[in-house]
């Protein structure tokens, strides 16, 4: 187990409550920093919810690190302030993503 740096999350998919938190993660696009991987992790694939949050491991190299429910939480609303932002300017989110989204 590594620390969470070991991986830059770009993008989170998740599953939304009704009144809009977050129920659980069904992908993240990230980047290893050990061997400079970029892939797709979802559940089965180098995602797994723990009881402290969601602990990722590279399909490459198979570093493994575990991001606390709070960090996680915490980067999924910056990126919903990002697409408000791209989203008002005129430009898709999606777009800036790759295929994977």
């Amino acid at each position: 187990m590594t620390t969470p740096t070991s991986f830059r999350i770009l993008r989170i998919s998740a599953l939304l409550r009704i009144n809009g938190s977050l129920k659980n993660v069904e992908a993240v696009i990230c980047n290893c920093q050990a061997c400079g991987n970029e892939s797709r992790l979802s559940a089965g694939v180098g995602l797994e919810e723990v009881p402290s949050g969601v602990q990722l491991t590279c399909p490459i190299c198979r570093t493994s690190a575990e991001v606390p429910t709070a960090q996680f939480t915490a980067q999924w609303a910056e990126q919903l302030r990002r697409d408000r932002i791209l989203t008002r300017a005129g430009i898709d989110p999606s777009d800036l993503y790759g295929p994977w989204t």
